[in-house]
């Protein structure tokens, strides 16, 4: 476990102030990547950061707790990172190295409270240990580059007439690798996918997609200016040659890739992406000069070849559904939903932006995409149907939706106290179906038809278009309520499928004596049917 914690007493200003006192745990984390970002990210805001650190120390500390044992643990290790840096500098200096900033290294020396005899006595040893082993794997690494300069230059003298790209080259599990820029027109010449008549045991790849193709040349297509690819990756049947250039601080890493011109060069990753270009290509050929970074590695046969497809695929992991759509600025529809949460911050707050799901402990109470379903079946726009209409219907539409949800809160059961904080999040869901996705989908298909009127006949004195949202007071919140089962409710368990919001919709138009819907009462028919 790794804990940001405050080494003295420290003021961290973000909207607001808060002090923590000595050896107050400020957050903890399971990565240590998480860790080192949070605690950076509170340096920045701190009064003093050096009086914050980060820590690896065992589970069992809690948020908000004062543990003078981790404080002192920073402490030592501080003492011995900072002692084992100004050890090293002074060592060099002596092997030949002048310090590069003699102010610093005194103040940093006086801030361990050491002299150079006590910082030498101390630290002095490992910190020449050190040095020697680097500077032994230095004197390994050069001998490893000549070996592979001479087998290069042995490539190339058997092979002279070659592909050439710019490259820079790597290594991985032992194995060196090239991550070249190939231009469009020249990756849809060199570069093949397996053929669809092969089986699948006999191919490195999946079968290939022309839709997804499709839908990837229309994507280039249609963001000609702002498109983004991914890398492909290929497999060269031929050994290749690398050219590097004396680069200053790239270690001849970057350079020229040269291939055979008989070589095969197999996708491994990205077939759909290299016939997406292809198909895009032909109706703008102007694209050929663009790049995609193509990841080359020398072909060791079919089963490697099928392996590295298995591997790549089953390491990849999708973004969740709802931070894909805050993310997609392309959507109107994402942008018209994410500025009208921006209006009703109490709903913002308890909606979860980042996982596709809600955790059981969670504060939040719906993903995005739920909400985004809900704004949907309200109101009736979408993604597509979004752009047909103006600036001052949708202000109109959001207005629509800000007075719903303020009725909602007024009038159903426990939502006044799950908005405010009065009832925590976990109860709510276990005990209620009101915090659950299902029923707020289900909400927004009931409340279709008044926002619906709101939008066309507007505001008139007198008339309150939202006026049979009071009989939702009657309302039964109770996962155990028998009108909830067969719905929302099966076998005592939630569930969300399209029956199960419509069904919850049609006992909710059915609680405020509205007509229901021709979709609607299909679904209640069917479900009555089978509950019956």
């Amino acid at each position: 476990m790794f804990y940001v914690i405050a080494l003295e007493r420290v003021t961290i200003t973000k909207s607001f102030s808060e002090t923590f006192e000595e050896g107050k745990i400020i957050s903890r984390h399971k990565s240590q990547e998480t860790a080192d970002e949070r605690w950076r990210t509170l340096q920045r805001k701190a009064d003093y950061p050096e009086r914050i650190a980060m820590i690896d120390a065992p589970y069992g500390h809690a948020v908000g707790d004062v543990v003078p044992s981790l404080v002192a643990q920073a402490k030592q290790e501080r003492h011995e990172r900072l002692g084992l840096s100004l050890a090293r500098d002074l060592i060099l200096q002596e092997r030949g190295t002048p310090i590069e900033r003699p102010d610093f290294f005194a103040s940093w020396l006086e801030d361990l409270g050491l002299t150079v005899d006590e910082l030498k006595a101390e630290f002095g040893e490992r910190a020449a240990a050190k040095l020697d082993e680097e500077e032994a794997q230095r004197q390994e690494f050069a001998e490893r580059m000549a070996r592979i300069n001479a087998i290069e230059a042995n490539v190339s003298e058997r092979s002279e007439i070659t592909y050439s790209f710019p490259a820079v080259k790597g290594i991985q599990a032992g194995n060196e690798f090239y991550t070249a820029q190939i231009p469009f027109k020249y990756l849809v010449k060199l570069f093949r996918f397996d053929e669809d008549t092969l089986p699948p045991e006999a191919r490195a790849q999946r079968h290939l997609n022309e839709r997804h193709a499709r839908d990837i040349a229309d994507y280039i297509l249609e963001n000609r200016h702002e498109y983004v690819l991914p890398a492909i990756t290929a497999s060269v049947s031929s050994e290749m040659a690398f050219e590097g250039l004396q680069v200053s601080g790239a270690g001849a890493r970057v350079g020229v890739l040269h291939i055979p011109m008989d070589a095969v060069m197999l996708i491994n990753d990205g077939q759909h992406r290299r016939r997406g270009i292809e198909l895009a290509l032909e109706s703008m050929p102007i694209l050929g000069e663009e790049t995609v970074c193509v990841t080359l590695f020398f072909d060791q046969g079919l089963k490697r070849s099928q392996q590295m497809f298995a591997d790549i695929n089953a390491n990849a992991k999708k973004p969740s559904s709802s931070l894909s759509a805050l993310y997609d600025q392309r959507d109107p529809f994402n942008g018209f939903v994410l500025d009208l949460l921006k209006e009703i911050p109490e709903f913002r707050s308890r909606v979860e932006f980042e996982s596709g799901s809600v955790g059981p402990k969670s504060f939040k109470l719906w993903n995005l995409v739920s909400f985004k379903k809900f704004i949907s079946n309200l109101t009736d726009l979408t993604k597509r149907s979004i752009v047909d209409y103006d600036e001052a219907y949708l202000r109109d539409a959001k207005e629509g939706v800000i007075l719903f949800l303020e009725k909602a809160r007024a009038h159903i059961p426990m939502w006044d106290l799950m908005l405010s904080g009065k009832i925590s999040a976990q109860e709510l869901r276990e005990q209620y179906v009101v915090g659950h996705a299902v029923f707020l989908e289900a909400l927004g298909l009931y409340g279709a038809e008044m926002v619906n009127k709101y939008l066309v006949y507007g505001k008139t004195e007198g008339v309150d278009r939202f006026e049979a949202m009071e009989k939702l007071e009657n309302l039964v919140p109770d996962r155990t309520a028998p009108v909830w089962e067969g719905r929302c409710v099966v076998a005592g368990r939630m569930q969300k499928t399209s029956d199960g919001v419509k069904g919850t919709a049609a006992t909710l138009m059915g609680l405020c004596g509205m007509a229901l819907t021709p979709t609607v009462a299909e679904t209640e028919m069917r479900l009555g049917s089978l509950l019956n």
